[in-house]
């Protein structure tokens, strides 16, 4: 059974993947194969890892650190109570920094005390174009297209996380962006050496 807090699903496709296989026991609690997996569209990292079902666990704390002392939480996913060959846990971490990223993966106990269990990283390399870029949340009509002036883009098209187009211009250093429902977005720019992407989040307000 896998949990997900993204709000699309994303085929997983594995580069640079980091693993930690750690076993963990207090209880009957388990965990192995911690992983850390940066997509080739820049700046999103899948975090995933299996864990047996344990009634003392509460939930399991997922942190993030850029030096790999200072951590700050980005998720607690409550522990799955079903499956008894265990279950598996993802976490899409979208707009990651360059550079070195750090996970840790803590376990929390009923009681309420957190133990940490296991430590990965992924590097995040610079891109190589200075590619268009969209902010979260842009507002829809005219939004500029930002790029870089000594390498031009021939073509910009804006897909869901589906590959579902969306728009799409050419020569132009804008586009004319609709009322986006939430979600994961793409913009893909073409260059005369090939096709780059970058993402932008849509969060509407309930």
């Amino acid at each position: 059974m896998k949990r997900t807090l993204m709000l699309l699903a994303l085929a997983a496709v594995c580069l640079l993947p980091t693993s930690v296989n750690q076993l963990h026991a207090q209880g009957q609690v388990e965990i192995r194969n911690f992983v850390a997996t940066l997509h080739p569209i820049r700046k999103i990292v899948r975090v995933n890892w299996w864990a047996s079902e344990d009634s003392t666990v509460a939930s399991f704390g997922l942190n993030h650190s850029t030096d790999g002392v200072n951590y700050t939480p980005l998720v607690d996913l409550p522990a799955i109570l079903a499956g008894n060959d265990g279950n598996i846990y993802e976490y899409w971490h979208v707009g990651a920094p360059l550079g070195l990223n750090f996970y840790r993966l803590e376990v929390v106990y009923v009681t309420g005390e957190r133990v940490v269990v296991a430590d990965v990283k992924v590097d995040i390399g610079a891109p190589i174009y200075s590619y268009p870029t969209l902010p979260s949340n842009p507002r829809p009509g005219a939004t500029p297209l930002d790029g870089d002036p000594d390498n031009p883009w021939e073509e910009a098209r804006i897909t869901d996380f589906y590959g579902r187009p969306i728009l799409s211009v050419k020569g132009e250093n804008s586009v004319d962006l609709p009322d986006l429902p939430s979600g994961i977005y793409i913009l893909h720019a073409k260059y005369a050496t090939g096709w780059q992407a970058s993402t932008f989040v849509v969060t509407q307000a309930d």
